[in-house]
Order: structure tokens, then C-alpha cells, then sequence
């Protein structure tokens, strides 16, 4: 190896200067192997190229031929496909609007079902007593005055949805039809008797109902019932049709009983005191315990022990808190609708001016501060801007549960 590749070394010269490389023997042995090695795999490719052509050529023929049979083969079962598509079409017309026409009710009995019963309980004693042991379901009267009772409608109105549901040929979703009619007609009563059982609750307060709503009027909401769903054939809810018809009466008095729930809410009807308490006076006329006159008590004093928990009747804001003459320390609070609370004689006030609460939330603690005698809370019940008894809103109250 040495003689075949003895050590050399090349020189080079340039801007006057020499330099000089060493090639080792063992990097001439390297190079030329490597080469050789190239050389070698360059030819070997190079002849299987050359003598495996004609076969690469013969592969190629034949998978072109396998191509064109199979895009054949796709064509026609495409065409195939179209022909069954389009017979199925034909065929199953009649069966598609059907389905799309319970589906759309599906889709409004869902919302009207999730609106029509509130997230409270009403305690049966609400309830006006009605003649129970009928066949016929009879439903709570609207007022005192009206005590005539008021038919189901799923016995009146069974014959014309049966009419109107004839043009349905397939016998199974005629049935899921008839369902649906019952479940709205359970949506329309328990709506209905959510309605005079909120009424009846309300009247309970020694307030008008009308009076209550019109100060909610001034704001807007509750559930979105779409009156307008469209099925994929564009067809929107068809007021001649007796189920369109239902569900707009359904809505409507699914929107009343959100604007009652919305003033049960807004009506302080809970206890002051989250603790056991007494009542040491009355709303009205008393004799005063400081100067043993007569004199008109506008609130009503519930007494328990020092430092307990004073909270609040109903949700609402926060609008005073701070000392007010012969009340002491004082909360005051606007629940909307027109209702106010007042709390008074309080040891401790823990919610400040703009802060909102919820029912039940601690906004202060028992004391006797201001014009008192021992440890109480007078608590007001304002409406329009004129106090009421505050008995009428806990007593009221006892048929709420609230949820």
C-alpha cells in the first residue's frame, strides 16, 4: 500500500507565500475505495435499468388496463347509485314532508315544554277548591269573583285534531302526531295552572295583580318560543293549521306565567330573619312601648338574639345603608317591580350602597339601635311608594318554594 499510495505532499503558492498539504496513505486508500465503490453501484443500476426496462414497460401496460376496468366498474355503479337515489326520492316524498312537519313540532313542543312549568314549587293550599272527583279535568278559577271552572281543552279539541291530522298516511308517525297533541295539551294546562296558582300567590300579598305587572312592563325578556320554525322545505308555522294555532296560545300564556314568575320574584315574600324569631308588634295601630300613646307601627318587629342574621326578603340593589333617624342602622333595598324592603334597628350592616343580592343573602345582623327597646329588626314592606303589612307578603310566602 505504500508504494501504490506513498505519502505525498502538494504545494501551493500564492501572494508570495508557500503552503503546503499532506495526502497520508490512509487517506489515498480511503478515497479510492470510496471511489471504486461509486463507480461499482453506478454501473450496477445502470445495467438493471437498462435490462429491466422492457419489464417496467410491460407492468405499466397492464396496470393502465387494471385502471381503465375499474373506472369503468365506478361508472357504472355511479350511475347505479343516481338511478336508486332518484327512485328513492320518488317514493319516499309524501313520507319526508311528514317527517319534516313532526319534526318541526318536536321541535316547539320542546321549547314549549321546558317553559311551561317554573323553577318553583306553589304549595297546594294556592289552590281554589274545584270539583275534583269530575271525569273531566278541571283547572283552578282566574279570580275569587269567577269561581266557574274551566274545561280541559284536550276534551273539547281531541275530535278536530284528529280531523286535522287525516292527511298523515303512515299510521306510525299519525300516532307520534296524537302524542305530541297530548303532550301539548299537558304543556297548555300545566302553563295554565302555573298561571293561577302565581295569580292566586300574588293576591295573597293584598295587592292587585294588574298593578304588580305594569311595573314590570318597563322591561323586556323570558323564553324565546320561535313561532317561525322552518322546516327544509321553507314552510314556516301556517296559522290556519289548528296545532300552529294551539302553539301560539300555548306561548302567549307560557309569556304570562314568565312575567308572574318575574314579579314572584321581585315580591319580597321571605323572612327577614334567617333565624327562629318572634313577632313583638304588629303593622298598624299599637301603643308605642317608649311613650305608651297610640301610634301607627308601619312595619313589623321580629326579635331574636343579638347579632342575628338579618337577610334579605327577595333579590334586588341595594339603595341605603347608613343611620336614619329613629331606625338606626338601616338597609334599605329595591327588589323592582315597585316593591322596597327596609330594615331597621340593625347592630351591623353588611352590604354597601349598589350591591346586589340574592333572596336569602345575610345583608345585616339583629342590634337595637335607634329608637328600640332590645334586640329586633322592624322590617317595612313599601310598593308604589306606600308601606303594606308585611304578614300579607310572609304569609304569602309560605306557598313559595323558592327554587
Amino acid at each position: 500500500m505504500g508504494r501504490v499510495f506513498p505519502e505525498r505532499q502538494i504545494y501551493h503558492r500564492a501572494d508570495g507565500q508557500v503552503r503546503y498539504f499532506t495526502l497520508s496513505t490512509r487517506s489515498q486508500v480511503l478515497a479510492a475505495t470510496a471511489s471504486a465503490v461509486a463507480i461499482g453501484w453506478f454501473s450496477y443500476a445502470s445495467a438493471s435499468v437498462f435490462l429491466r426496462g422492457h419489464l417496467l414497460s410491460a407492468q405499466s401496460a397492464e396496470a393502465q388496463q387494471v385502471r381503465a376496468r375499474y373506472e369503468r366498474w365506478l361508472a357504472e355503479a355511479r350511475a347505479r347509485e343516481a338511478s336508486a337515489l332518484a327512485l328513492l326520492q320518488t317514493r319516499t316524498s309524501d313520507f319526508e314532508q311528514a317527517s319534516q312537519e313532526f319534526e318541526r313540532r318536536h321541535r316547539t313542543l320542546q321549547d314549549l315544554l321546558e317553559h311551561a312549568t317554573g323553577g318553583r314549587s306553589i304549595g297546594r293550599d294556592t289552590r281554589i277548591a274545584s270539583a275534583e272527583d269530575e271525569v273531566e279535568a278541571v283547572m283552578m278559577t282566574a279570580s275569587l269573583e269567577d269561581p266557574t271552572p274551566r274545561r280541559s281543552r284536550l276534551a273539547i279539541e281531541a275530535p278536530e285534531r284528529l280531523a286535522a291530522n287525516d292527511y298523515v298516511d303512515n299510521e306510525r308517525l299519525n300516532a307520534l302526531m296524537l302524542n305530541q297533541d297530548e303532550m301539548l295539551d299537558s304543556a297548555e294546562e300545566r302553563s295554565q295552572d302555573r298561571i293561577e296558582n302565581l295569580r292566586a300567590v300574588l293576591r295573597l300579598t293584598g295587592l292587585s295583580v294588574e298593578s304588580i305587572l305594569e311595573e314590570g312592563d318597563r322591561g323586556s325578556g323570558g323564553p324565546l318560543i320561535s313561532l317561525d320554525n322552518r322546516d327544509a322545505f321553507g314552510r314556516g308555522l301556517d296559522f290556519e293549521d289548528p296545532f300552529s294555532r294551539r302553539v301560539a296560545r300555548v306561548a302567549a300564556r307560557v309569556a304570562e306565567a314568565e312575567r308572574l314568575e318575574r314579579a314572584i320574584d321581585s315580591a319580597p315574600l321571605g323572612a327577614p330573619v334567617g333565624a327562629p324569631y318572634r313577632e313583638t308588634s304588629q303593622y298598624g295601630r299599637r301603643v308605642d312601648p317608649v311613650t305608651g300613646g297610640p301610634a301607627f307601627h308601619a312595619g313589623l318587629d321580629m326579635a331574636a338574639y343579638r347579632l342575628a342574621p338579618i337577610t334579605s326578603a327577595a333579590p334586588g340593589r341595594v339603595t341605603f345603608v347608613g343611620w336614619r333617624g329613629g331606625y338606626g342602622r338601616v338597609v334599605e333595598i329595591d327588589h323592582g317591580h315597585g316593591f322596597r324592603t327596609r330594615y331597621g334597628h340593625l347592630q351591623r350592616a353588611y352590604v354597601e350602597r349598589g350591591d346586589e343580592v340574592s333572596f336569602g343573602d345575610r345583608i345585616g345582623a339583629m342590634g337595637s339601635t335607634g329608637r328600640s327597646t332590645g334586640n329586633h329588626v322592624h322590617y317595612e314592606v313599601w310598593f308604589k311608594g306606600r308601606h303594606y303589612d308585611p304578614q300579607e307578603f310572609l304569609r304569602a310566602g309560605q306557598y313559595v318554594q323558592q327554587g
